[in-house]
């Protein structure tokens, strides 16, 4: 399970598919796709920095949908990438423990800027016991 990207879906922007056995995992694997959308190495990204936020959610789109755009906020507003995910499920919402680093151009080689993430072809879904998402950034 992981992502890939997807060259069929938007001409302009970038496209993802990402895949996991768990919902966690799916939440995981979208933040690994997002930094991989924005960086070449995200192995080269510093741990020094930690967020705890909570993302109440009707749907599991909506969950996803919430996630994406609030790695985009704080990288943003705060300058920051995650590259690690600690995912915790209650009723009716996920509290997520993001662990990563400031953005440093000169270590992590930018590729794009993820400005949004767009609901072109956004979705997700389970299948036979897996998960995926679909994804489309505008950069």
């Amino acid at each position: 399970m992981g992502y890939r990207f997807l060259k069929d879906i938007s001409r302009s922007d970038v496209a993802v598919r990402v895949t996991s056995a768990t919902l966690s995992g799916l939440i995981s694997q979208a933040g690994a796709a997002f930094n991989r959308t924005m960086i070449m190495k995200p192995g080269s990204l510093p741990s020094d920095n930690t967020k705890k936020f909570s993302i109440y959610f009707k749907t599991e789109e909506e969950l996803m949908f919430k996630f994406l755009n609030k790695l985009v906020y704080y990288k943003d507003v705060n300058n920051l990438l995650f590259r690690r995910f600690q995912v915790t499920k209650t009723k009716g919402h996920m509290v997520i423990e993001a662990r990563g680093g400031r953005i440093d151009p000169e270590k992590i080689k930018p590729v794009v800027d993820i400005k949004a993430v767009t609901m072109h072809k956004f979705s997700v879904a389970r299948k036979k016991g897996k998960w995926s998402m679909t994804a489309v950034f505008d950069v």
